[in-house]
C-alpha cells in the first residue's frame, strides 16, 4: 500500500507539469487562431499588451534592452535554505514538541522559462536536495526500556536528522518581467528519504513535502538576464500522507538566497 501511494503521488506530480506545459502551448495556439479569424480585435489584443509591455520596458531599457527571460531560456540554481523558527502551523497549533527544532538544505534547480502571457513569465524547474538536516530531530531512545526498569532515561531523545529529496513539480510565476527586480510567487511538491525516522518515532522515515512562498529574483545583467540572485521565503511541509498510523506535520519556514546562471 505505502509503494503505490509513493508511486501514485510521483504520477500525480509528473501529471501536474505535463497539464501545466499543455495549457500554455493551447493557449498559444489559441491566439494564434483567434488572430487568423478576428484580425482586427486580436491586433488590439496585440496593440494593448504591447503597450503594457513596452511602458514597463522603457523604464529599465538601456541600448534597446530589458531583463526580461526569453522563452525557453534554461538555467541552474543553487539554493541554500535555513528555517531559524521551530516548525509550527500558522495557527501556531504543535502536534508535538518543536522546540529547538530547525531545518535546513541545499537545492540544485535545473529551471525552464516556458514563456511570458500578460506581463507574468512562467517558470518550470525540478528541484533536487542533495542534503537535508534536521536539527533535534526526536528519535527513540535505545537506553529506555520502561519507566520502572529505567526510570532516569526519557522514552526519546534530540538527533541530528539527514536525508535528501527531489522536488519534480515546481512552478514559478515572475511579475513584471522586464524589471532588474522582479517579483515572483512560486508553488512545488515532491518526496524526502532521512536517515532515521522524521519528525518523530512513530512517523516514517520517506516523507512527502510540499510547499509555496515568494520572493525577489533580481538579474544582475540585460545581456543575460537569467544570470540572477534570489531571495526567497517557502512555508515548507513535509509529512508521510497518512502512509503511517501518525501522520506529523513538519512545516518549516524557510528562507533562502540563491543564485542562477545559463546552461
Amino acid at each position: 500500500m505505502q509503494k503505490f501511494v509513493i508511486f501514485a503521488y510521483i504520477y500525480f506530480l509528473s501529471a501536474i507539469f505535463l497539464t501545466a506545459g499543455l495549457t500554455v502551448e493551447a493557449q498559444n495556439s489559441l491566439d494564434n487562431q483567434t488572430s487568423d479569424k478576428n484580425p482586427a480585435e486580436a491586433a488590439d489584443k496585440k496593440d494593448a499588451v504591447e503597450k503594457t509591455d513596452q511602458d514597463d520596458a522603457d523604464s529599465e531599457k538601456i541600448e534597446g534592452r530589458s531583463f526580461k527571460l526569453k522563452s525557453g531560456t534554461k538555467q541552474i540554481e543553487i539554493v541554500p535554505a535555513f528555517a531559524p523558527i521551530q516548525p509550527v502551523f500558522f495557527s501556531g497549533r504543535k502536534e508535538y514538541n518543536t522546540d529547538g527544532r530547525r531545518f535546513s538544505m541545499i537545492n540544485l534547480r535545473f529551471t525552464r522559462t516556458i514563456g511570458t502571457v500578460r506581463g507574468v513569465t512562467y517558470q518550470y524547474f525540478f528541484e533536487l536536495t542533495p542534503l537535508a538536516v534536521a536539527f533535534n530531530n526526536e528519535v527513540t531512545n535505545p537506553k529506555y526500556i520502561s519507566g520502572t526498569e529505567t526510570p532516569a532515561e526519557s522514552p526519546t531523545i534530540r538527533k541530528t536528522a539527514y536525508g535528501f529529496g527531489f522536488q519534480p513539480a515546481n512552478f514559478r510565476f515572475i511579475f513584471k518581467p522586464n524589471k532588474r527586480l522582479k517579483p515572483f510567487f512560486q508553488v512545488g511538491a515532491g518526496m524526502m528519504f532521512f536517515n532515521q525516522k522524521m519528525p518523530v518515532p512513530e512517523a516514517t522515515w520517506y516523507n512527502f513535502t510540499g510547499d509555496f512562498g515568494g520572493g525577489l529574483y533580481i538579474s544582475t545583467s540585460r545581456e543575460k538576464p537569467e544570470k540572477a540572485f534570489t531571495l526567497s521565503y517557502r512555508y515548507f511541509h513535509i509529512s508521510n500522507f497518512n502512509t503511517s498510523d501518525f501522520n506529523p506535520g513538519y512545516n518549516a519556514n524557510v528562507f533562502s538566497i540563491g543564485y542562477s546562471f545559463s546552461r
